[in-house]
């Protein structure tokens, strides 16, 4: 009768040693799976805050470009209308000097 007893109270006794170290094991799994969710969830944060730093960047680029483009479409613009009042300024003394260079061939 001790026999069973010892062996029944060694069996129950291994039975909660494993039913412990199953639900131990179980809970550390969970920890580990949220640990990992929220470093997850954390990176996923992270990378879509550098996503819109670098979309912000190029756009902030794009737009300084955009304004250089306009300046430089001004400065050619100016130089242009600028040739184009030098030309018509020389025609104007070509035909002024036209009289004097016949007078001078004659």
């Amino acid at each position: 009768m001790k026999r069973i007893w010892i062996t029944g109270v060694t069996a129950l006794l291994c039975i909660g040693f494993l039913v412990y170290g199953n639900n131990h094991y179980h809970a550390e799994i969970q920890e580990t799976r949220a640990k990992a969710y929220k470093q997850y969830t954390e990176d996923q944060a992270n990378q879509s805050l550098e996503e819109a730093q670098l979309e912000k960047e190029r756009k902030s680029i794009n737009g300084q470009q955009q304004k250089k483009l306009v300046e430089a479409q001004k400065v050619i613009k100016k130089v242009y209308d600028d040739s184009k009042y030098q030309s018509t300024e020389l025609k104007g003394v070509l035909q002024d000097l036209s009289p004097l260079i016949k007078q001078k061939g004659d």
